[in-house]
């Protein structure tokens, strides 16, 4: 199976910048920008974590092909050539133990990203999950993991990286089950909307191939963002990890 993350943000118009306004497309966009963060596994619903180091991390699609592995610390960072141009792109995080994370960002990259490593997932942060961690989030939401199919996590973010509360995400092809997570961060059965303090839409057994993702909330307009989720490959699986951005 694999598993998906998307990050819906609410913001005046799609572009990307790690500042307070980041909706602002970069005025000049650099030959080449530093995009960096941290290897981990969640050790809890919560968001603890715990280091994954020596993980291959890679930046790849629109011309763009660069590699890197975290050191020790889960610390990594990696010079990605963009020539000038906003570059739309998937970063992969691979570890031998444990299933891959693909993240599908919606923004393309116009300047650096460095992850926050906080209790909130940020943008270049890397997190893995293994074959039991992704089964204890299924048992969570009281469905059986197929493997066979995927898992799309979905998180909701504004411009300046803050959570925001009811939204409702549709994901097609639909999957088994849709939830949102808890205050706890555990998945839940009767939810119809994003809560914090994490903000996220989990859908379960994901039909594989091309899946588009929608969002809504009163005053905010989201821009649908396309992803694909894929099949195990190798002895794990793969995660998808992607973000939407909204247009106000």
């Amino acid at each position: 199976m694999r598993w998906g993350l998307l990050l819906v943000v609410g913001c005046g118009r799609i572009a990307f910048d790690p500042l307070s306004d980041a909706c602002r497309r970069a005025e000049q966009v650099p030959a080449s920008i530093s995009f960096g963060g941290r290897t981990f596994r969640y050790t809890s619903f919560d968001n603890m974590t715990a280091t994954i180091p020596a993980t291959q991390v890679r930046i790849s699609g629109d011309g763009v092909d660069a590699t890197s592995t975290s050191d020790a610390a889960g610390n990594y960072r990696v010079d990605v050539p963009i020539d000038g141009v906003a570059r739309r792109v998937a970063i992969t995080y691979s570890n031998a133990s444990y299933f891959a994370t693909v993240l599908y960002p919606d923004l393309s990259l116009d300047r650096d990203v460095l992850g926050a490593n906080a209790a909130r997932w940020s943008l270049g942060d890397g997190p893995l999950w293994n074959g039991t961690a992704v089964d204890a989030v299924y048992a969570a939401a009281g469905v059986t993991r197929d493997p066979s199919l995927g898992t799309l996590n979905i998180a909701v973010r504004d411009c300046a990286d803050n959570i925001i509360e009811g939204v409702a995400v549709d994901v097609i092809p639909a999957p088994e089950r849709l939830e949102y997570t808890a205050v706890d961060g555990t998945p839940s059965q009767t939810l119809t909307g994003t809560i914090g303090p994490f903000a996220h839409a989990l859908a379960l057994n994901v039909p594989l191939g091309g899946v588009s993702i929608t969002a809504t909330k009163a005053g905010l307009a989201f821009a649908p963002v396309e992803v694909t989720v894929q099949s195990d490959t190798g002895t794990g699986g793969t995660n998808t990890l992607t973000l939407i951005h909204a247009i106000e």
